[in-house]
């Protein structure tokens, strides 16, 4: 996020779930992770400390 402009700065988290997610106004929609190469990053605590966690 400190090198990306906010516009182009995309992100997703990822839970499990026991339901369908029905559709809603916050934007929050299920999605099936491809296998392949991707990151796993475990951030516990408050949100506004994530950024420490990230890098």
């Amino acid at each position: 996020p400190d090198t990306t402009p906010p516009e182009e700065f995309r992100f997703v988290i990822c839970g499990e779930i026991d339901e369908a997610v029905a559709p809603n106004a916050f934007g929050v929609h299920e999605r099936v992770i491809p296998g392949g190469r991707c990151v796993v990053v475990r951030h516990v605590g408050s949100p506004d400390h994530i950024g420490e966690t990230i890098y």
